[in-house]
């Protein structure tokens, strides 16, 4: 190979790694793409909840937590924890849900969880 012709491979061979890696959700991205999945997933769930009189995403004694634990070519596997708080006429709960979302270049997936609506 010429050495003029170096720059040209190693531009190309740049390329093709960005283009590979481009669509491919990496640690924070994945984890605030899945904790905002779940704080749909539980608004979803309270809006439907006949017995909640009041309901939120947040706690003051729960924060919320996300963790990467695999990747595979279908995306990344991530465990997420996230703080909510609901009413009814005879409980008030502060809590947290647990899941694991499947998140790849266009869509978060629920994979797993924990059920938090009491009725």
């Amino acid at each position: 190979m010429t050495r003029s012709g170096r720059p040209t491979l190693l531009l190309c061979i740049c390329l093709l790694l960005f283009a590979l890696v481009a669509g491919y959700p990496f640690g924070i991205d994945a984890e605030q793409r899945a904790l905002d999945a779940e704080e749909r997933y539980l608004s979803a769930e309270f809006e439907n909840a006949s017995c909640v009189e009041s309901w939120g995403t947040s706690s003051p004694v729960v924060e919320e937590e996300s963790s990467v634990v695999n990747r595979t070519g279908d995306g990344a596997y991530v465990e997420v924890s996230h703080p909510y708080f609901y009413g009814t006429d005879s409980d008030e709960v502060d809590g947290a849900s647990e899941a694991v979302y499947r998140v790849t270049a266009d869509n978060e997936t629920r994979v797993s969880g924990d059920t938090v609506v009491p009725c």
